[in-house]
Parts: C-alpha cells; structure tokens; sequence
C-alpha cells in the first residue's frame, strides 16, 4: 500500500513480500501447518500489527492518501498477470516516484521466515 502526496509522490510505504520458492520449501520440509506462536493476537503477528499502526499514523500525519499496489515478481508471466488483473479487477496505476530516498523499517513474521514487511517513510 502507498500513501501519496497531493502530486502523486510516494510519502510512505507498506509492503509485503514473499519469497514463494523459500515458501514452497518450507512446505516441502516442515509439511503445511505451522503452529502460530502463544504472541499473536488472532493468528496475527505482531509485527504485522505495528507496521499497519506505524504506516497509518504516518499517512494520517502527512495528510496522505492511501492507494493499493500489486507488484508481480519476475516469475509471473505477462500472459498471468494479465489474466490475474482481470480476474481480480487491477487496472494499471500511473508510475510512481519517492521524492526523496525513504528510511525503511523492515519486520518479520517470526517462524514465517519467507516473508516480511517493510515500512517506508518520506515525510
């Protein structure tokens, strides 16, 4: 998720990402189900929890305006993500830029070693 300035800059960002082949991996070795461990609230963890309040407040903070972004990895065929973006509704957003270069917090999901979020803020 990308929070924008009024001239469509990126002031902060909320990113997830996963490393699909460490995940199929994982699978592989450890078999599908994972206990979640006796700190996350929900199922959730933690650290999913402050970077969604971290980014909030700072959009809130800068007046920014919030706006979805699906980012496909190299893996992906044009053909795929073509039929991804009609089956889900995407359209093509305009290119985005950082005014400036963003401080990045990243977080994990503790036993989820395949994946991560990073908060990026310009403000």
């Amino acid at each position: 998720m990308d929070g924008l300035f009024q001239n469509g800059d990126i002031g902060a960002e909320l990113r997830l990402t996963i490393n699909w082949r460490e995940h199929a991996l994982s699978l592989r070795a450890g078999g599908e189900h994972i206990q979640v461990p006796g700190n996350w609230t929900n199922g959730i963890a933690p650290s999913i929890s402050e970077a969604i309040d971290t980014f909030k407040d700072a959009c809130i903070a800068a007046r920014l305006s919030t706006e979805w972004v699906v980012l496909y990895g190299s893996h992906f065929t044009r053909a795929e993500r073509i039929n991804i973006d009609r089956e889900l509704g995407f359209i093509d957003a305009p290119a985005r830029k950082w005014r400036n270069q963003p401080q990045s917090i990243p977080l994990g999901f503790g036993p989820l070693t395949e994946a991560r979020l990073v908060v990026s803020l310009d403000i």
